[in-house]
């Protein structure tokens, strides 16, 4: 009977510490998300400095495709384009199925005067959407 009671207080002890990090993990996961929240609405009342250094904790803490979108999207307003296109890259090998993340870069690297590479993911634009008239 003792052998019981100790797996029993182990098995106790082990559904205690499962609970306490699952409620730290879920509360880490809606902090991070309110810092999204926040970056998106700064983003809309057009105060991208703010805005980017808010989506820049939260990517160093969660790597969320969206704020990477949102992030370029601000370093563009800013005339930051060698951060954007950072983010444009990072964007076209991590969600190779959103071709308009191609096109952007395309557009960028073309404005640019970065005229060969522009090029290159003008056709990759083009062969992952045919209708494209580029």
């Amino acid at each position: 009977m003792p052998s019981f009671a100790r797996a029993l207080k182990g098995l106790f002890l082990i559904t205690i510490l499962f609970w306490v990090s699952t409620g730290n993990a879920l509360a880490q996961d809606n902090s991070d998300r309110k810092g999204f929240q926040k970056a998106l609405k700064l983003q809309k009342r057009e105060r991208y400095g703010k805005a980017v250094k808010v989506y820049e904790k939260y990517l160093h803490a969660v790597g969320d495709w969206e704020a990477k979108y949102n992030l370029s999207q601000c370093y563009a307003k800013l005339g930051r384009k060698d951060d954007q296109q950072r983010m444009l890259n990072d964007l076209v090998f991590t969600r190779p199925d959103e071709a308009d993340f191609k096109l952007q870069l395309a557009d960028l690297l073309k404005q640019q005067g970065k005229y060969a590479e522009a090029k290159v993911w003008y056709e990759k634009y083009a062969s992952q959407s045919p209708d494209s008239a580029h």
